[in-house]
């Protein structure tokens, strides 16, 4: 929903203007699509469609998102030629000017990768796919052999291959080692490679979702490396709170096709969509055409919202956190707390009970709580990499000011900071929806006991001081009698009121 797959049409486009093949391989959830486009440069698309396969199927499947690429690459580049599928890749396997090793006796392993090119070997082997079972393959060897495709099909028509993985609401990676060790190694020929002329002859560009260590491989972790050393690092960020405002005013106007201003929108509106939106663009449309739905506020109820003819924005109910967000977004949320590692899951589970938290806060209500396991291994230093580790992905953030809810729970937390508030307020509300009841109670029973006893605290502070200032007025010769203590009972009273 960060906008990937805009991304992904971008610079689609941008390989068309600068005459490129572009490669395309897109990956989505549940069961994968493989699809492969050619786009030439005079705007005509061919598209490819792989077949279906279950991510049951495809576990034990080497290279599986390289699949329908290879196959574009070899049809497409034999029938220029005017070879066969076989002839082509064989002629590619052999020792040449720009390739000195000889893998074309390794050719049959292809079937491996591409299960129906055994119909188009040079010679056929029709036991292949029977010892194919028993014998183990050589990833590596593999590998270079797909390289050599690839590398032999871009000396001929300059290339650029885009890799959209980690898509939707998927928590498994999307990519088997293979095939991060085969982006890995065309990552390094894309660096260190030839050009021809002022032009190079292969780009690849890999979009996907953010990489926690739970997924990260050495060979993806190279590639970010790499990228990062080229400056060719991109990271999509959720839009500020003045992009995020004009957005929806964008999207209300396309939804009902009459202009508005972000400035004629309800500021109690844009608080409600940055709270459940997070500046996630996708996550914003989604939560407007929830809005709008004739069935926002109930069954035949009409919409929540409903653009006047002078193109303000007229709020239909009293309360718009009363609406549920559509399901799509509550499970995209999901998925992100589910990508977490298990240190931050905890700290978000006990820190989702508060409006603002401290890294004091969570360590005292974990050593509060007996739902959490292992507390006797967690100390302030690991709380405190856990909450940079989720302020750097864009979890929580950070605000340098106190709120008033802090100082209300732990004043002596006033000088200490960092103050933490989660981005997503529908993230914090699946946080709490998912734990178990009885946790959730205990934490908000240990936030209430603690209200009390700062309050209780403060009354004792505001009576002792009262007291003081009372003794102090009345010297060591103030009266003893009534009148004295009518007024310090007084005082006590109206402390114990307040």
């Amino acid at each position: 929903g960060s906008g990937k797959t805009e991304l992904a049409n971008f610079l689609i486009e941008i390989g068309k203007d600068h005459n490129l093949h572009v490669l395309r391989v897109s990956e989505s959830t549940g069961v994968r699509k493989m699809s492969s486009v050619l786009v030439r440069s005079v705007g005509r698309a061919y598209e490819l469609q792989g077949q279906e396969h279950s991510m049951e199927s495809l576990e034990s499947t080497h290279f599986s998102a390289w699949r329908t690429i290879i196959e574009t690459v070899i049809e497409t580049a034999s029938a220029a030629e005017g070879l066969s599928r076989g002839e082509w890749v064989a002629q590619c396997l052999r020792p040449s000017v720009e390739f000195e090793e000889d893998l074309s006796a390794c050719i049959n392993d292809l079937c491996m990768v591409l299960p129906s090119f055994e119909e188009h070997l040079p010679v056929r082997a029709p036991s292949f796919a029977r010892r194919s079972s028993v014998r183990r393959v050589d990833e590596i060897t593999l590998s270079r052999m797909l390289m050599r495709l690839i590398l032999s099909y871009a000396s001929k028509f300059p290339t650029m291959i885009v890799l959209h993985l980690q898509t939707g609401t998927a928590t498994r990676s999307a990519l088997d080692p293979e095939s991060w060790e085969l982006a890995n190694r065309v990552s390094r020929y894309c660096i260190d490679q030839p050009t021809q002329g002022s032009r190079r002859t292969l780009l690849l560009c890999v979009v996907t979702r953010p990489m926690t260590s739970m997924d990260t491989n050495l060979q993806m972790q190279e590639i970010i490396y790499a990228a990062e050393q080229l400056k060719a690092l991109m990271n999509l960020k959720p839009l500020n709170e003045v992009k995020r405002d004009r957005y929806a005013a964008e999207v209300l106007s396309f939804e009902t096709n009459c202009r508005v201003e972000h400035a004629a929108m309800p500021p109690e509106l844009l608080q409600f969509l940055s709270d459940r939106a997070a500046g996630n663009p996708k996550h914003i449309q989604e939560m407007i055409q929830a809005l709008l739905a004739r069935d926002a506020l109930g069954p035949n109820s009409g919409p929540a919202l409903r653009v006047q003819e002078n193109g303000r924005v007229a709020i239909m109910t009293k309360d718009l956190y009363a609406i549920p967000a559509p399901s799509k977004m509550r499970g995209a949320v999901k998925q992100e707390f589910d990508q977490l590692p298990p240190l931050e899951q905890l700290v978000c589970k006990v820190a989702s009970v508060h409006k603002f938290f401290t890294p004091m806060m969570v360590f005292e209500a974990l050593n509060s709580s007996d739902k959490s396991t292992d507390k006797d291994n967690i100390t302030m230093a690991k709380i405190n990499t856990a909450l940079a580790s989720l302020d750097a992905c864009g979890v929580i953030c950070a605000t340098r000011t106190c709120p008033v809810y802090v100082y209300r729970y732990f004043p002596g937390d006033i000088r200490e900071g960092p103050y933490f508030q989660f981005v997503s307020k529908l993230l914090q509300e699946e946080i709490c929806d998912i734990m178990p009841h009885t946790w959730t109670q205990d934490l908000k029973s240990w936030r209430e006991q603690r209200f009390q006893i700062v309050v209780n605290a403060v009354v004792r502070l505001q009576s002792v001081f009262r007291r003081s200032r009372l003794r102090k007025q009345c010297g060591p010769i103030a009266p003893c009698g009534e009148t004295a203590l009518e007024v310090f009972q007084e005082q006590c009273r109206r402390v114990s009121l307040s």
